[in-house]
């Protein structure tokens, strides 16, 4: 398709990208934060990789290490972006694996792009998704965006979204609760994106393993089954102990199972 570009810039000099383990030998594994959430998310994600597999995370505009540039609003801008970025990395691998993933909106636009990857003939190997519903099925998960700032950080300090202790801190509450808001709302935009134009869409053809918390509030077990609906291709669903950050606390199975993922792609 048209609109993924693939720039000239070396991707180790890419604000997009933050690797966070080895240099790529069999494949690399790109997963993308959450609504308010940076690359950081995944600092503890390298212990549980296979040696030989690489690990980078995406920073989106305006969070992290990027919170001085200004956000993108726009999902197809988003997406875009984020196409044009892996299909470059596509490009770099020259053959190996590439594994992309996601919690929650990250899930959401990391099925997205290897949608757009796909129809331009660049497709990822499989996809790992969690804490999240496809997209054009965002109807299916509570709205947190339109909740007073006290509600917001109720649900934020239940889900362990953001650490009580930070909330309990007013000028640290005043600096988070908008950065979540704002993705919150982004990623409630990228759903209705996705439902206008839903119809008729093609499906992925890779591999996909989507991971859910039993006690997820934010996107109950009960939705995680709409994958199927949308993937052309092996689909397992785990279900994991835990609420919407059910995979800090079982770090060593969402290993496990990405290790089987990669086991499974690779040959």
């Amino acid at each position: 398709m048209d609109n993924v570009r693939v720039t000239a810039q070396s991707l180790s000099d890419s604000p997009w990208l933050r690797p966070i383990v080895r240099p790529v030998t069999t494949g690399q594994l790109i997963m993308l934060p959450h609504a308010g959430g940076s690359a950081y998310a995944y600092r503890d994600w390298a212990s549980i990789l296979p040696a030989e597999f690489a690990l980078s995370a995406v920073e989106y505009p305006g969070y992290g290490s990027r919170i001085s540039e200004e956000p993108i609003d726009d999902p197809a801008v988003m997406i875009t972006e984020l196409a044009g970025l892996l299909a470059e990395v596509r490009a770099q691998l020259d053959g190996r694996l590439l594994i992309l993933g996601g919690h929650s909106l990250g899930a959401m636009l990391a099925y997205e792009v290897a949608l757009v990857l796909q129809a331009a003939g660049r497709p990822v190997d499989a996809l790992l998704l969690s804490g999240s519903v496809p997209a054009h099925q965002g109807h299916l998960v509570p709205d947190l965006s339109v909740l007073s700032d006290a509600a917001l950080a109720a649900a934020l300090g239940a889900d362990g979204d953001i650490p009580a202790a930070v909330l309990d801190d007013a000028d640290a509450r005043s600096f988070y609760l908008p950065l979540v808001r704002r993705g919150l709302a982004f990623a409630r935009r990228t759903s209705a994106v996705a439902a206008a134009s839903s119809a008729g869409r093609e499906r992925v053809h890779a591999p996909v393993v989507v991971l859910g918390g039993t006690a997820d509030l934010r996107c109950p077990a009960s939705a995680l089954g709409s994958w199927a609906d949308v993937v052309d291709g092996p689909l397992e669903i785990a279900l994991l102990p835990g609420g919407h950050f059910f995979h800090r606390g079982q770090l060593g199975e969402v290993g496990r199972l990405l290790t089987g993922l990669i086991t499974r792609v690779g040959g």
